[in-house]
């Protein structure tokens, strides 16, 4: 008969809680800074992109947009960027109003 082993269980300090939260924008310079880790395609009713990012502290989601998702093409798995929030923008026509961004990159 074959001796049964015992499973240990783990201890809180050998495990850290991962945490996610959303970031939304909501005044002109807010942003954000981490390595991107992932990046789901057609989320949700409006098919948008979600892109994730690890700050070290925490998992932070975030939906796309026109504006960001053209700008995060160049943006590989892994790579450290800085996204900011520079407020609302009107197109050239003057009729649309839509959330603009800058996305930096780390040099290193």
């Amino acid at each position: 008969m074959e001796e049964q082993k015992s499973i240990k269980k783990p201890s809180e300090e050998e495990f850290e809680k991962v945490t996610s939260e959303s970031w939304i924008p909501k005044e002109k310079g807010d942003f954000i800074i981490g390595s991107l880790i992932d990046v789901k395609h057609d989320v949700g009713k409006f098919k948008q992109n979600v892109y994730s990012i690890d700050n070290g502290k925490e998992i932070i989601d975030f939906f796309g947009s026109t504006v960001l998702d053209r700008k995060m093409k160049t943006i590989t798995i892994g790579e450290r960027i800085k996204i900011e929030f520079l407020g609302m923008n009107t197109t050239e026509d003057g009729k649309t109003e839509y959330k603009d961004f800058e996305l930096y990159r780390s040099k290193r």
